[in-house]
């Protein structure tokens, strides 16, 4: 990214400020032009790698620069006058939570910035607030971890860095040797932001369906925006293969019970403002957090739901907030409408080897088809997806009826494994 300054000038409150404008986030900045609001991206970090930053577009941006000092960044941000900071990713939230702090801005303040980021933090600080969090232990040590693993003798149990995305460098341990092998992967690599991982997380495995919240609040009052059911598969010895995120309806006795519960960590974490994403298992024992972002769904998340549901969605309830509207105030209190049935489902890859052909018409013709990226192409080489980072892409759905998205989806996994992707192999 050139760091870049043309046609900045203080705009009396017509300017927003986005931190990291990375995956969804990379959206912001165009919906904010239409109503008039010129964007300046602020990146947090030099070392933040062209996979993550490559969806800035740059012509988006009034400015785009880089972070390197407290000082520099908020004398420069003072003359836009911005009516607002934001995370546009889940990198930017600290630093976003900062500077709207100094210029005294709407914010969630920096007292707890790090647990709003940080994994092991952040179940701490639930716990601390009386509710149920993950068992866990974070160490340096490799011998450490292992030592809680076996103590705790609950197998298997989960290995992860403190801070990433994604399922990055996450691993399933039935063992101390597993243990060694994930703790080693991890701490030989950054994590997906270009952060040096320093310190490992070892958590109990939570088995039990999952499910992401996306929230929005402002002034201490959330709103459910979205209920999503989330589902992973076991396919290439991975058992943190993407499958589908799908969109539920607004009312149910499981909704009823993850309201109550994410509400209530929302305000342990002190998120008083701001979307937030929320991954939450249902136990026998009841709900416990997986994790939290103080920022918006990734990826494709808001453009999916505000296809499917009625009145607004989370970006634009944020939008809404930002700019300094109404329509927050007037839908707090209610349940969203679905007007589709709507499902994001990740493409597998079950062989590896140079892609001579991807017939993406296939996927344009399912049913409900809303929108795609496919990350494969003529040339570039296909890896079995064992992540969310190795997937070749995923595939928007939406439709009136349900039992159209579910049959487009069970086609589409037919099709990965017979006639979409056309592979060279290596195979002799």
């Amino acid at each position: 990214i050139k760091q870049s300054t043309w046609g900045i000038t203080a705009r009396s409150n017509m300017s927003v400020v986005i931190v990291n404008p990375f995956s969804s986030g990379a959206a912001l900045a165009p919906a904010f032009k239409k109503d008039g609001y010129h964007s300046t991206a602020v990146i947090s970090s030099r070392a933040i790698p062209s996979a993550i930053t490559s969806s800035l577009r740059l012509s988006d941006f009034q400015g785009v620069f880089y972070h390197d000092d407290l000082d520099s960044t908020i004398a420069m941000l003072a003359d836009l006058s911005p009516c607002a900071v934001v995370a546009g990713s889940e990198s930017g939230v600290e630093l976003a939570d900062l500077l709207s702090e100094k210029l005294g801005l709407r914010s969630n303040g920096t007292r707890l910035s790090e647990a709003r980021r940080d994994k092991y933090v952040q179940s701490e600080t639930v716990r601390a607030a009386g509710i149920r969090a993950v068992q866990q232990h974070m160490s340096e040590n490799v011998e450490s971890l292992c030592d809680w693993a076996v103590s705790f003798s609950r197998w298997p149990v989960i290995v992860k860095p403190l801070r990433s995305t994604g399922s990055d460098g996450v691993s399933k341990c039935y063992n101390a040797e597993d243990i060694r092998s994930a703790f080693n992967a991890i701490v030989s690599q950054n994590n997906k932001f270009g952060e040096p991982n320093q310190g490992v997380l070892v958590q109990e495995y939570l088995d039990g369906p999952q499910y992401v919240i996306d929230t929005m609040s402002k002034d201490g009052q959330h709103y459910i925006a979205t209920y999503w059911k989330y589902d992973l598969l076991h396919i290439n010895g991975s058992p943190f293969v993407y499958d589908k995120e799908e969109i539920l309806p607004s009312v149910g006795d499981v909704q009823k019970q993850l309201k109550e519960y994410v509400f209530k960590v929302l305000d342990a974490l002190e998120i008083r403002n701001g979307p937030t994403m929320t991954e939450v298992r249902i136990c026998v024992d009841g709900s416990c957090l997986v994790e939290l972002g103080a920022r918006l769904h990734g990826v494709d998340g808001p453009r999916l739901a505000s296809e499917a549901i009625e009145v607004a969605a989370q970006q634009e309830l944020m939008m809404d907030v930002v700019l300094g509207g109404t329509l927050f105030d007037k839908v707090v209190h209610t349940d969203y409408a679905l007007r589709k049935h709507a499902m994001i489902v990740f493409l597998v890859s079950h062989v590896e080897g140079v892609v001579r052909s991807v017939d993406v018409e296939q996927l344009r013709s399912l049913p409900g088809f809303v929108d795609m990226a496919c990350t494969a192409t003529n040339g570039s080489t296909l890896t079995k997806t064992i992540d969310l980072f190795s997937s070749p892409g995923r595939v928007l759905l939406a439709h009136d009826e349900e039992a159209v998205v579910r049959q487009a989806y069970t086609t589409l996994r037919t099709l990965e494994r017979t006639t979409l992707f056309e592979v060279e192999t290596n195979d002799c």
